[in-house]
């Protein structure tokens, strides 16, 4: 997290953990969703 949640982060870890694609656009989708949930952007202190 201390990377940030780009697209091309959540990749490498996607395949850090899956070593490969498997899930990608669903994973970079839930990631996106939960930011906009818990209001990362905007509320976040510890960035």
């Amino acid at each position: 997290m201390n990377k940030g949640f780009s697209d091309q982060i959540i990749k490498e870890v996607t395949k850090a953990i899956n070593g490969g694609d498997n899930g990608l656009s669903e994973r970079i989708n839930f990631t996106n969703w939960t930011k906009e949930f818990i209001k990362y952007d905007e509320e976040c202190i510890n960035k």
